[in-house]
């Protein structure tokens, strides 16, 4: 009886794999994409103080390591006002709940900058037992992430999420350069 059940388990996970396989980099690449976009956003608040030559901002290739994407070359964003440097670091996009994580580094804390669905206030749990014999109820269809943006998340565990926007974005980042 037991041998049956674990045979059912194997052909229903290669029946899922194989039915939903996934474009690595595709994925990959969407997230680069939305680096990228941060990047030139980031670049376009702060066009005054870079203009003015009061803040600097740079780009440089950080390594990043994921799952089923292994090794690859990703953007961070830094700026230095002053002697403070603040750091945008890629964590990666394997994550649950989001499309991908920036952290905001600075010498007073650090923010984090998620991709999300827009509609999003927070991150959803959802959680289903499915006994023997039972099907799973049909997933919720997610927007392409095409259409996800970035936000800011607060600290656990109460995550909620912020509009990423001029003005919060100021904000944070005087957060971590200033406390």
């Amino acid at each position: 009886m037991a041998k049956d059940v674990f045979k059912e388990f194997v052909d229903q996970k290669v029946a899922e794999a194989s039915a939903m396989p996934v474009d690595w980099e595709k994925e990959k690449n969407a997230w680069l994409n939305k680096l990228s976009q941060l990047h030139n956003q980031v670049i376009s608040w702060l066009t005054p103080y870079i203009t003015s030559q009061s803040i600097q901002v740079g780009q440089e290739m950080v390594t990043l390591v994921e799952e089923n994407i292994g090794n690859y070359q990703a953007p961070m964003t830094t700026i230095t006002i002053g002697n403070i440097l603040v750091k945008l670091e890629p964590i990666g996009t394997l994550l649950i709940g989001a499309r991908g994580r920036v952290d905001m580094k600075g010498p007073k804390g650090i923010a984090r900058l998620v991709i999300v669905p827009k509609e999003s206030n927070g991150p959803s749990v959802r959680v289903e037992v499915i006994l023997p014999g039972q099907t799973p109820s049909p997933r919720a269809e997610l927007p392409p992430v095409s259409e996800w943006v970035w936000k800011l998340a607060s600290s656990p565990p109460r995550i909620t999420y912020t509009d990423l926007t001029k003005e919060s974005f100021l904000d944070a980042l005087m957060g971590v350069a200033n406390g």
